[in-house]
């Protein structure tokens, strides 16, 4: 028979094996996920401090986020720029051949442009081609206008040269008349007629670009309004590079003059010296354009090693946080084996005796 104290001991015995089953539960999640707990209270007074680790986790995989972008973007323009190389090394070669041509065989012919014309004009369509670049859909050389593309159209550029050349090139026997020219077709491009001016902009300083806008439609509106900076990352709390080249930085402006020039570029008839000035201009600005892209493949070269440096550095981060989250957030798998054969026992113990407490009713509780 089964009395009121005996009910009690029995009813504390439920709650025990309530409560062990319980920490079963807990032990048998913990040994299948290796975690103290599913939710952050399960933590306890540590709670905090995963936090707090998980937080600077997540900003420095934002960071590296970022940093892949910009490593995505430097080696396209690498890439480009590389390409951009070659295409200026042709120019050179065929201006200087142009130009040699012309001192062996002296004023009497008439120079056979036909060749440099159409290097000149597929060279422009090439350099349209690179500059308009997308990754991920996005143009990589258009500064923060990602979406449009910097150079719409190089038709009119073309046009302008060619009207150009048909107007005033045939007069221009002078050096000030050949120089008009030469500004003129500055002006076509986008550089204005003296030595093009830069602004620095707030942060780690990228250059924007002042002076003309050009006046043949060869970038685009959105491009010509969205301001000189070019783009810019966070790559760690303290540190934001800027990076790339836009569309309309100057080394671009000089290529598409030379390019333009080598395209629609003819000796007229009695002016030898005009045709001369403009293989000379040509000539300079490509040689010129060359060293300038160089410098900038290395400037880009100089920002992708700096960011990979900090990208090895929060790998170094991340790692040391790793381990002290798991001191935190994991369990010792041999400790949880132990208390789960202990609870597992306890809870065999705790199921015999329930079962031989098989006299317990109402009617002798109340007895």
């Amino acid at each position: 028979m089964t009395n009121i104290s005996s009910y009690s001991q029995y009813q504390r015995m439920l709650n025990d094996t309530t409560r062990l089953q319980r920490q079963q539960v807990t032990l048998n999640s913990q040994a299948s996920s290796g975690k103290i707990g599913t939710v952050i209270g399960d933590l306890g007074v540590e709670a905090r401090r995963s936090v707090n680790i998980r937080s600077v986790t997540g900003q420095l995989d934002t960071y590296k986020e970022n940093i892949a972008g910009v490593s995505l973007y430097a080696s396209v323009m690498d890439t480009a720029m590389s390409k951009m190389t070659d295409l200026l090394n042709d120019l050179r070669n065929e201006y200087s051949k142009m130009s040699s041509d012309l001192s062996t065989s002296g004023t009497s012919a008439i120079p056979d442009t036909t060749f440099l014309n159409e290097l000149g004009k597929r060279g422009m369509e090439e350099l349209q081609n690179l500059l308009n670049t997308k990754v991920e859909g996005r143009y990589v050389f258009a500064g923060n206008d990602i979406h449009n593309a910097p150079v719409p159209d190089v038709n009119g550029l073309f046009a302008a040269f060619q009207s150009e050349m048909a107007t005033n090139l045939p007069g221009a026997t002078t050096v000030a008349q050949q120089t008009d020219i030469i500004t003129n077709l500055k002006g076509y491009v986008g550089l204005p007629n003296t030595t093009l001016a830069s602004i620095p902009v707030a942060t780690n300083p990228p250059q924007a670009y002042l002076g003309g806008t050009g006046t043949s439609g060869l970038y685009s509106t959105s491009l010509q309004q969205s301001g000189g900076a070019t783009m810019i990352a966070r790559v760690d709390i303290d540190r934001q590079v800027s990076y790339g080249l836009r569309a309309d930085a100057p080394v671009f402006q000089d290529m598409f003059r030379a390019l333009a020039t080598a395209a629609t570029i003819t000796c007229p008839p009695g002016n030898v010296d005009g045709y001369k000035a403009l293989l000379k201009d040509g000539f300079d600005t490509t040689r010129s354009s060359i060293t300038s892209l160089s410098n900038e493949v290395g400037k880009l070269g100089i920002t992708r090693k700096e960011i990979e440096d900090i990208d090895q550095k929060h790998d170094s981060v991340i790692s040391s946080l790793t381990v002290a989250l798991g001191d935190v957030e994991d369990v010792d798998m041999a400790v949880v084996a132990t208390k789960l054969s202990q609870n597992s026992t306890a809870l065999e113990a705790t199921y015999k005796i329930i079962a031989q407490a098989k006299s317990l009713s109402l009617i002798n509780f109340l007895s």
